[in-house]
């Protein structure tokens, strides 16, 4: 699951901030070689319950880092 590989990408962000948060989803993006939507539809979809809206970077600096891992670890152990 794309979702559960980026857990260690923003797990090792000190500074949760959208700047932080944008470079680290970039990074991300580019290591997996992957058109973005592939990574944000899911992501967006996961985290808001919606498919379009504001920028991941935007929602994840919005719900906080506890929010963030909580929401993502409870899709991923559904999924699983």
């Amino acid at each position: 699951c794309i979702l559960k590989e980026f857990l260690p990408f923003i797990n090792n962000i000190n500074d949760w901030s959208r700047i932080n948060l944008e470079n680290c989803i970039n990074k991300f993006v580019e290591n997996k070689k992957i058109k973005f939507f592939i990574f944000g539809k899911p992501m967006r979809l996961v985290l808001t319950n919606i498919i379009n809206g504001p920028s991941i970077a935007d929602i994840l600096y919005i719900l906080g880092r506890e929010s963030t891992f909580l929401r993502l670890n409870n899709y991923i152990n559904r999924t699983t």
